[in-house]
């Protein structure tokens, strides 16, 4: 298993049912607030900023998965485009290659997904309110300690969202936004895949660089054998890698100018990227580069078809 290894999945359910899940979660949360607002009668058994931090995890929530069937539809929907547009690369459609082809270059998975953090970050918060008003209510007997000890793990939890979230901004202020652009577009196995990594900031800050080439497949796991939840789990196999030492010296001015050429030789029994169905099954570049302060993790995505 690759732990905390950026997928190519953004959630563990297709468009439409991430359309239904959302949708659903986004009026309760709009019920709640009504009830909150006074808009719809009824004995309120909370107060109302407990009303309202419910309805914010409901509307919240939904709105995240909602962005998530949305976000999931723009991509198929731009990858059969560009299939319309080259009619002879089926490819095309199973991912968003296109900008891979030419400048600017295709940005790592790792750069964006702020919104994912944010939303998760808003609705920790308003958990642990809740958790906590509901411990500092109920009567001081073997239930208290217990809903005390989840406000604390729900207190860590939110702590452990705001320093993921503020790495995230530091690397995005130290590095930018990296990307890639390969030379030719598809890799068929047994060739192979060349082209160019680049990084606004440029590579010098970095002490060490490791490049490694692998084939990930994605699954849905349970959390823990006791619970029902389900997240992506991400298992790879290394094929080759390439470490880069003396960054200065090995890279010279590409490395001032925040450029790594990069050359891998796809095995001649690759299996094909497979992005578009589930379980998703791809080819990735990932580079990692050791430095004082945030490290530089990006990841992406090689398109290696058998068939043009």
């Amino acid at each position: 298993m690759l732990p905390n290894y950026t997928p190519i999945s953004m959630i563990g359910m297709p468009w439409h049912a991430s359309m239904v899940f959302g949708t659903a979660m986004f009026a309760a949360g709009s019920w709640v607030g009504l009830i909150a607002a006074g808009y719809v009668g009824g004995t309120k058994n909370a107060p109302d900023w407990v009303l309202w931090a419910a309805a914010v995890v409901f509307l919240a929530g939904g709105a995240l998965v909602i962005g998530y069937g949305v976000a999931d539809l723009i991509k198929r929907k731009r990858g059969k485009r560009d299939a319309l547009l080259h009619p002879d690369e089926g490819w095309r459609a199973d991912y968003v290659w296109m900008d891979a082809d030419s400048l600017p270059g295709m940005k790592s998975r790792d750069s964006g997904r702020w919104g994912m953090h944010v939303m998760g970050l808003l609705m920790v918060g308003c958990f642990t309110s809740i958790s906590t008003w509901v411990s500092m209510t109920v009567p001081r007997t073997g239930i208290h300690f217990f809903l005390w000890t989840m406000t604390g793990v729900m207190y860590l939890v939110q702590l452990v969202v705001v320093i993921w979230i503020v790495k995230m901004v530091l690397r995005a202020i130290r590095y930018g936004t990296p990307r890639v652009v390969f030379e030719s577009m598809p890799v068929c196995p047994g060739e192979m895949v060349t082209g160019t990594v680049m990084c606004p900031r440029g590579f010098r800050m970095l002490d060490r660089i490791s490049i490694t080439l692998r084939y990930v497949v994605e699954s849905f796991e349970h959390v823990s054998n006791q619970n029902s939840k389900k997240q992506i789990v991400c298992r790879g196999k290394v094929y080759d890698s390439w470490v880069i030492d003396d960054v200065s010296a090995q890279l010279g001015g590409f490395g001032t100018e925040g450029q790594i050429p990069i050359a891998f030789l796809i095995p001649e029994d690759a299996e094909d990227t497979n992005a578009s169905d589930r379980p998703v099954r791809f080819w990735d570049l990932e580079v990692r580069g050791e430095a004082k302060g945030v490290d530089f993790v990006h990841r992406f995505a090689v398109p290696v078809y058998s068939e043009m």
